[in-house]
């Protein structure tokens, strides 16, 4: 059974997500979901901006992630060293087939 999963993204990450300059979202801890479940993207006000398939996830270190995904995350190099602190490891979401809602 196909899950959609939900997480608030501030508006000028999910913007390059749904440019399709993106395809990877980091979070602290691991979700219920799956490959193959459909990754909704909201912003963080609470507008939906469209959802995309889940291919992988896989919790790592940060260099790791950086030299896995780079430029493929959410968030740029200076934005990663920030939220990703003093933790050891954190849980990326890699995403494929973006497809951004029409509006109402």
């Amino acid at each position: 059974m196909v899950k959609g999963v939900k997480h608030p993204v501030l508006a000028e990450y999910a913007k390059r997500i749904h440019d399709g300059e993106k395809n990877g979202f980091l979070r602290v801890l691991p979700g219920r979901f799956s490959p193959g479940d459909k990754f909704v993207i909201y912003e963080s006000y609470g507008q939906y901006r469209g959802w995309a398939d889940i291919v992988s996830i896989q919790k790592m270190p940060k260099g790791k992630m950086i030299s896995e995904y780079g430029l493929r995350l959410m968030i740029t190099e200076d934005e990663f060293m920030d939220y990703f602190g003093g933790r050891k490891e954190m849980t990326i979401i890699e995403f494929k087939n973006f497809e951004k809602f029409s509006p109402c």
